[in-house]
This record gives structure tokens, sequence and C-alpha cells, in this order.
């Protein structure tokens, strides 16, 4: 078991890698076109040298990825931050402005919402109707949380305290949004051990 999560965890680590590499990619090809420069708003092609084509398309050809082919009609999967505080604000409504194709939902909440929704009914069943309507519509949700101190011993019992608070609504699954460098660097050593029994 310990040998998958570890597997799992150094995937997820090396896809972050990737995004952060394509990240400067990004960042490099907008810093050419700046030294290139623009004239009335129409970018010279001819502007860059052969050897920097190459050199990009070089990167390119590095982050190429196979096209992943569903059987299926396609589907989405999204989150967004505050997005419990934005369903109670939309009412039904939020189900007729989220994209169609939409197959899961990872919903966020955080400390205070959590605690209203364990001290107060109407908040509970606020959750509890905002699943089962995501349901009638062949949509999953799974819970989000995000707390890099979580992987810490001593702060490891929060996360499970909230978990078991919540462990009477019908979320299909769970996410954490934790990384590395929220960490202080002074504990930062503790990672990869942390995380591993975290998601364990």
């Amino acid at each position: 078991m310990i040998i998958v999560i570890k597997s799992k965890y150094y995937l997820y680590q090396t896809v972050n890698d990737y995004l952060e590499a394509l990240l400067e990619y990004l960042k490099a090809q907008a810093d050419l076109l700046g030294l290139i420069g623009y004239n009335d708003n129409i970018y010279k092609e001819n502007a860059i040298s052969n050897k920097n084509q190459n050199i990009i398309k070089k990167i390119e050809d590095m982050y190429k990825l196979n096209k992943i082919h569903y059987q299926n009609e396609a589907y989405l999967n999204w989150y967004a931050w505050n997005s419990f505080a934005l369903y109670k604000r939309l009412g039904e409504d939020f189900w007729d402005k989220i994209p169609k194709s939409t197959r899961s939902v990872f919903l966020s909440l955080n400390s205070q919402e959590i605690q209203m929704i364990n001290t107060k009914p109407d908040e509970a069943n606020i959750l509890d109707n905002f699943i089962k309507q995501a349901n009638k519509r062949n949509i999953k949700v799974e819970l989000l949380l995000g707390d890099p101190y979580w992987v810490l011993e001593k702060y490891r019992h929060q996360l499970i305290s909230i978990i078991k608070s919540l462990n009477k609504f019908g979320f299909s699954g769970i996410q954490l949004d934790i990384e590395k460098s929220q960490l202080p660097k002074n504990d930062r050593y503790l990672w990869d051990k942390g995380i591993i029994k975290t998601i364990s």
C-alpha cells in the first residue's frame, strides 16, 4: 500500500514539475516577444532568428503529450475556491451557469464554513441539497481542502477531525490541495514522510 501511495505521490510531483517548467517556457516566450517588439500591433515573425525558432521548437517537442481520447463524450472536472459561497448566492441558478459537460466538482470549504455546517442545521441542509442536486445531474462532488500544516504530525489530527465531521455527507471523494512550498522553510524537510502519512 505504501509503495502505491509513494508512486502516486511521485507521479503528482512530476506532473507539478512539468507544469512549472511549462510556465517558465511561456515566460521565456513572452520575454522573446518583448525583446523583438511590436509594430502597430503586428507581430514581426521574421524578427526571430532561425536559431531562436529552433530552440523554441525543441522546447515544444520536449513537452508534447499524447492526446487522450475518451470513448464517451468529453467531460469536465473543475474546482473554484469559495464555490460553496457561490452556490449559496446563486441558488438553483448555479446549475444553469456551470458547463453542461461537468461531471465532477471539487467543493472547497474553509474553516468558518465547516464550523457553520457542523453547528447550523440550515447550512448543513444547503450542503446536503447541493450534493443531492449534483448527483441528480450525474455530477460527483468531492471535498476540496487545503492546509500545508496537515503534513506535520502535530496538526494532522485537524484534518482527520474535519473528515469525520463531514463524513455524513455524500461526498464522492476528497481532494487535498497542499504544497511543500507553502510550508515554512524550517519544516520542509518533514514533507516527504509527512505527506505520505497524511494521505494514507
